[in-house]
């Protein structure tokens, strides 16, 4: 069939030839462009092998009576503490910079190993480890936002203390990054959040106080086409005691103040930073930033990390560091 078709075409081609017995020439056809193929994810929950997770983090030690309220810096995403997944040993290992109450940052490593695991279920891996009256506790959660699981997202939570570095919270932000190419250049989007962190308030001659701040709300907006950032941290606070490790019961919310929040994407990755402006009637106490990163397919979800501080407002001094997360709308 093809040897018919092939004559037929030398066939016409003589039938058309012009009065100098020449042959038309055919068009060369204009290839069809091979289409870009979509990024592909793999949701946190089907991850398999070994696994080395970059974070945003965060820590607050938690301090005695005479040292004020004291949270760190938070770390930007990639700089934050790691968490290594050893597949083979069903262990991870923990390391980073952490910030203490006195002093220069200490660097910290810990393994939680299988034996070690207290929960392990479709909503937090916990791991504890005794030693020595010190807490050690690492955590890997499932964020839910209107009681749905994000998808691509994580929160580390890791409660850690020995004889250099005593009592510290760290908080996490990490997950399946945006792949930089499918960070949206165009357009603009909202987000619905979830907060969570501890906060102290504390004068200098009086013993902290501390909050948990999961009753907190948060706004994140992101425009693609200029990079802009801009979150608002609405802090509400319940009575926590860190020794126990949750807020303590039929304690009524805290209102401790609002925070207005502004940043920028990183040029060509999936990563952003941004600074807060302190809840009105304070003044700030060193910097108040935010630090984190976007998950899954075309910026999905997100999440970060900040650090708030601030002086002479009406609990004295404040001192928070906690996480953000979210979903389009």
């Amino acid at each position: 069939m093809k040897k018919i078709l092939f004559l037929g075409a030398m066939l016409t081609l003589s039938a058309c030839g012009g009065s100098g017995g020449g042959v038309a020439s055919t068009p060369t056809p204009t290839p069809t462009p091979t289409p870009t193929p979509e990024p592909t994810y793999t949701k946190f929950a089907d991850l398999t092998g070994d696994q080395l997770f970059q974070t945003a983090s965060v820590t607050m030690p938690i301090v005695s009576s005479g040292e004020g309220a004291i949270n760190s810096p938070s770390q930007a995403f990639g700089s934050g503490y790691t968490i290594d997944f050893d597949a083979t040993n069903n262990s991870y290992t923990v390391s980073g910079l952490l910030n203490v109450a006195t002093g220069a940052p200490v660097t910290h490593s810990q393994t939680f190993v299988q034996s070690e695991i207290t929960r392990n279920d479709a909503d937090a891996l916990i791991y504890s480890k005794p030693s020595a009256g010190q807490p050690n506790v690492f955590i890997i959660s499932v964020p839910k936002v209107n009681s749905v699981p994000l998808t691509y997202t994580r929160i580390s939570a890791w409660n850690t203390g020995t004889t250099s570095t005593p009592n510290v919270f760290a908080f996490a932000m990490l997950g399946v990054s945006t792949k930089t190419g499918d960070v949206p250049t165009t357009g603009s989007a909202t987000y619905k959040t979830g907060v969570g962190g501890v906060a102290s308030t504390a004068s200098a001659a009086a013993a902290p106080v501390f909050y948990d701040l999961s009753h907190s709300t948060a706004t994140l907006s992101a425009d693609f086409a200029t990079g802009a950032i801009a979150t608002d941290l609405m802090l509400t606070g319940v009575l926590f005691n860190p020794l126990t490790g949750g807020p303590t019961a039929g304690q009524p919310d805290v209102a401790l103040g609002i925070f207005n929040g502004t940043g920028l994407l990183n040029a060509g990755a999936n990563t952003f930073g941004g600074s807060f402006s302190p809840a009105s009637g304070s003044v700030s106490l060193g910097s108040s930033n935010f630090f984190g990163a976007f998950f899954g397919p075309q910026a999905l979800e997100f999440g970060y990390v900040y650090d708030l501080r601030t002086v002479n407002g009406a609990f004295g001094d404040l001192a928070a560091s906690g996480y953000v997360y979210g979903i389009k709308q």
